[in-house]
C-alpha cells in the first residue's frame, strides 16, 4: 500500500451540502485529491434538515466526490432541543480532537486547511497544531469586516478578525 498524506478540512459545517461556502471547499477539496493525497472534512456539529439530508444522501459519515467527510456529533442532522444540541456540540468537539490526533499520527497529516470566522475556533485549531506539530492553512476568501459591515465606508478597529487572524496560521 502506498504511502499517502492527508489533508484535514476544518472549520465549516455542513459538507457536503449547503451553501456557498461548502461548495468552495468541494471544489478545492476536488483540486487536492489525487493519488498521493487524501482530504477528509470534519465537520463539528449537524446542521441539516432532515428534507436535505434525504435529499443529497448525506450519512454521518462517508464519501463524496472523492472526498471523505465525518459529522463528529454523530448525525449531520440539527436538533431543535436546545439542551441536546449542545451535548451533540460537546460530543462533537471530543471526537473531532480525536479524529485529528488519530489522523495525525497514523494517516500522515502535515496540514490541516481552516475556513472559520471565529478567532477563537482558529486560536484553537493553531493551538493544536502546535502540539501536534502540522502547518495550518487558513481559507481566505474577503475581508470579514467588510462583509459584517457592508454599509460602512470605514474599516474596523485594529482588534478585528481581518488584523488578527494571520498571527494563529502558517499560510494563507
Amino acid at each position: 500500500m502506498k504511502n499517502v498524506n492527508t489533508l484535514l478540512y476544518l472549520g465549516l459545517n455542513g459538507f457536503p451540502a449547503r451553501d456557498a461556502g461548502i461548495q468552495r471547499q468541494l471544489q478545492l477539496s476536488k483540486a487536492i485529491i489525487n493519488d498521493q493525497t487524501r482530504v477528509l472534512v470534519i465537520n463539528r456539529k449537524g446542521v441539516h434538515s432532515d428534507k436535505i439530508i434525504d435529499e443529497a444522501g448525506i450519512k454521518t459519515s462517508g464519501v463524496y466526490e472523492g472526498g471523505e467527510y465525518v459529522y463528529t456529533s454523530g448525525t449531520p442532522k440539527y436538533n431543535n432541543n436546545l439542551i441536546l444540541r449542545n451535548l451533540l456540540k460537546l460530543k462533537g468537539l471530543v471526537v473531532e480532537l480525536y479524529i485529528i490526533i488519530i489522523n495525525r499520527f497514523f494517516n500522515n497529516v502535515s496540514h490541516a486547511l481552516v475556513k472559520t470566522d471565529s478567532l477563537i475556533q482558529l486560536k484553537y485549531y493553531y493551538f493544536l497544531s502546535r502540539i501536534l506539530r502540522f502547518k495550518l492553512i487558513f481559507d481566505y476568501l474577503e475581508f470579514r469586516s467588510s462583509v459584517m459591515e457592508r454599509g460602512s465606508k470605514e474599516i474596523s478597529g485594529k482588534k478585528s478578525f481581518d488584523f488578527e487572524f494571520y498571527k494563529y496560521v502558517d499560510y494563507v
